[in-house]
């Protein structure tokens, strides 16, 4: 199954998107600060657990700040999904390169990018 780490600090918001998530067979596991997003890639990195990618849904300045700051290494390790929101700019995060979703079509993004990490697993697997 599909797993995703979900940054979400407003915890009003998480009830619906992991709902919508579980509909669409996604797994999620849900972080409301970067240093516990952090420690989450930090785990994935020591094989603890598993993520296929990354989606920073309430994303505001503050946020960025503090995640370039602290960034680890693990971060480049996963794609990126930021949710684009009126008030954000993710100029800060331009080493992350994050794919810039709109809510309105985030389930699809999220599809597009899941099915592009299948891909290459596979391709990659074909080539060994």
């Amino acid at each position: 199954m599909t797993n995703i780490l979900l940054f979400e600090p407003d915890l009003g918001k998480v009830p619906n998107l992991v709902f919508v998530l579980k509909l669409a067979g996604i797994d999620c596991t849900v972080s409301r600060t970067i240093d516990e997003m952090l420690n989450w890639l930090s785990a994935a990195s020591l094989m603890v657990t598993r993520f296929d990618l990354v989606v920073l849904n309430t994303f505001e300045e503050k946020h960025q700040k503090a995640l370039t700051q602290r960034r680890s290494v693990y971060f480049s390790q996963l794609p990126v999904i930021a949710v684009k929101r009126a008030q954000n700019d993710f100029t800060m995060l331009r080493d992350i390169k994050p794919i810039i979703c709109s809510p309105d079509n985030l389930l699809t993004c999220l599809k597009e990018q899941l099915a592009l990490i299948t891909e290459n697993h596979s391709a990659r697997e074909n080539a060994q």
